[in-house]
C-alpha cells in the first residue's frame, strides 16, 4: 500500500474567515512541516496583519489508491506566522502557485495549486495584475519549498474510473493573474 502524507495549515483571515492550504508529500519525506512554515514565512510582508497561518503538529497518512485515511504522523508543532502589512487589501483576491508535474491522468496534465489570499495592495501593479517583485518573491518561496522536500500532487481516485495516484512536483509557476477565492478552503 502506497502512502502520501497530507499536511494542512489553517488560515485565519479577518473578514475572510477560516481557510486551509493542503500540501502532499511522499511517504519518505521528513521536515516538511518546517519547510511549509518557511514558505509562508517568506510571504508575511505581503499578508495583512489580520491574517495568521497556524501549522498542525500532525500530518494525515492517506492510502494513495483508495484515498482512505490510514493514520497520522506527529511531530513538533511549528509556530504560527502572521502577516505584517498594514496596507489596505481586498479579502477575496490574491495569487496562485501552480505546482507542475510531468504526468497525465485521465487525459489531463496533473498540476496542483496553492492560493495566497488575501494580499496587500502593494502586491499588485497599477493594471490590477500581480507586481513583478511579488511574483519573484512568491516564485522563490515556491522553489525553496519544492526543493526542500518530496512534494507531491495527489490525484484522487475516481469511483469506477481509476485509483488515486501521486506525482512528484518538478516545477512551479506563479501566473501573472489575480486569483479570486469563493471559498477559503484550498
Amino acid at each position: 500500500m502506497a502512502i502520501v502524507k497530507r499536511y494542512v495549515p489553517v488560515w485565519t483571515a479577518g473578514s475572510g474567515g477560516l481557510g486551509t492550504s493542503t500540501f502532499h508529500f511522499d511517504d519518505a519525506a521528513t521536515g516538511y512541516a518546517a519547510a511549509v512554515r518557511t514558505f509562508f514565512s517568506a510571504l508575511v510582508a505581503e499578508l495583512p496583519t489580520d491574517v495568521s497561518i497556524s501549522f498542525p503538529s500532525e500530518a494525515l497518512l492517506v492510502d494513495v489508491a483508495s484515498g482512505e485515511l490510514v493514520g497520522t504522523e506527529s511531530f513538533a508543532q511549528p509556530g504560527s506566522v502572521t502577516g505584517t502589512s498594514t496596507q489596505a487589501y481586498a479579502a477575496p483576491s490574491g495569487a496562485r502557485v501552480r505546482w507542475q508535474t510531468p504526468d497525465f491522468v485521465r487525459g489531463r496534465r496533473v498540476t496542483g495549486a496553492t492560493f495566497i489570499v488575501p494580499l496587500r495592495n502593494g502586491a499588485y501593479d497599477l493594471d490590477g495584475t500581480l507586481a513583478a517583485a511579488f511574483i519573484t518573491t512568491l516564485g522563490n518561496a515556491a522553489n525553496t519549498l519544492r526543493g526542500a522536500v518530496g512534494m507531491q500532487v495527489y490525484s484522487r481516485p475516481q469511483a469506477g474510473l481509476s485509483n488515486g495516484s501521486i506525482h512528484g512536483v518538478t516545477g512551479s509557476a506563479v501566473p501573472d493573474r489575480v486569483a479570486i477565492l469563493r471559498s477559503r478552503r484550498d
